[in-house]
């Protein structure tokens, strides 16, 4: 997109592509004074400068939650603006976290409150583990795993399973994880 962006019509197909691609549910291009020059999708209401590590949901204007992060455009001259390149936290997105473990929920959280989740899960459950962050937490039949949810991540990643499926997929629960981490920073 910052290639095609000497050429406003290459850069709104190259935007569109990636969307349409579903690389990004939304993409956006900012001049060096912070003007759009072009988007596509749902794009977080945020300054130029701040992404996910800035410590707050970014959230679209119509109030979703999103996961972005803002890169700079420059030339040897210096600064021509920046690209901002966001997942919407919503359904699809838990849906398509939780095919890589193949079982469970995956509950994803902002402002330490669930917004999205692949499928049905004990609030008590989600409420345990919240308050152990980190650790495992058991209700009943089910184990909770949380990750994220910190200053410099505030969407986290809940990931619920039965607990006699939990000590199987542990090593695919941590790459989960670890991926959501590394998305979100």
């Amino acid at each position: 997109a910052g290639r095609a962006a000497s050429e406003p019509a290459g850069l709104n197909r190259a935007l569109q592509d990636l969307v349409g691609g579903e690389l990004a549910d939304g993409v956006e291009v900012l001049d060096a004074t912070g003007v759009v020059r072009s988007s596509a999708g749902r794009v977080p209401l945020a300054s130029p400068t701040g992404d996910c590590v800035t410590g707050a949901p970014l959230r679209s204007g119509d109030g979703a939650v999103h996961v972005a992060a803002v890169v700079k455009l420059a030339r040897p001259t210096g600064d021509v603006g920046w690209a901002v390149a966001s997942f919407v936290v919503d359904d699809a997105l838990a849906v398509r976290l939780r095919a890589t473990i193949g079982t469970g929920v995956v509950v994803l959280l902002a402002d330490g409150k669930p917004v999205a989740r692949s499928g049905p899960v004990d609030p008590e459950v989600v409420r345990k583990a919240l308050r152990v962050a980190g650790e495992p937490a058991r209700h009943d039949t089910d184990l909770a795993v949380v990750a994220g949810a910190e200053d410099y991540q505030p969407v986290g990643v809940l990931v619920a399973l039965p607990a006699g499926d939990a000590m199987g997929l542990l090593p695919s629960i941590l790459a989960l994880l670890v991926g959501a981490v590394a998305l979100a920073a």
